[in-house]
This record gives structure tokens, sequence and C-alpha cells, in this order.
């Protein structure tokens, strides 16, 4: 995700946060460049995004992508401790 954001979000600010609770592990990406929609990151990398999926899959986690108040692009990862 990082990664992509970088090559193709022309943003000049990414903030990464982490938190952990009884249910799993949280990351949000904040970053203030092109907003990456599902729709949008389909379109760009259909072969990247199948591969990701499975990764997703196998550690039991979920993707979500948003704007927040202040136009910025948010995409929140979790990531499940338990057993699905």
């Amino acid at each position: 995700i990082l990664n992509n954001i970088i090559k193709h979000s022309k943003a000049t600010e990414i903030r990464v946060s982490m938190k952990s609770d009884k249910n799993g592990v949280i990351t949000e990406i904040v970053y203030n460049g092109i907003n990456m929609t599902l729709d949008s990151l389909t379109n760009l990398f259909q072969t990247e995004l199948k591969y990701f999926d499975l990764r997703l899959e196998l550690i039991k986690a979920s993707v979500d992508y948003g704007v927040n108040e202040h136009g910025e692009s948010v995409i929140t990862l979790n990531i499940s401790t338990h057993e699905r």
C-alpha cells in the first residue's frame, strides 16, 4: 500500500498510525495525494490487487478506503487476531 501511495498518489505527506486491542491490529494510513479508491486501484493495479487480496485473506485482514474531514485520503487496514 505504501509503495503505491509513494509511486502514484503525488502525496507530499503520509502519516501511519497503528493500534491494537483484543480483536486485532488497526493500521491507518493518511495521505494528502490523489485518492486511491478501490475502483481506481482496481483499474491501475489489477494484477497486484489480486495478490493483495490473497495476502489479506491469509492474515485475516480487511481494508477500507475513504476521505477524512480535511480531504485527505485514508486507508484503514484491520488485522484480526481471532480465527474466522
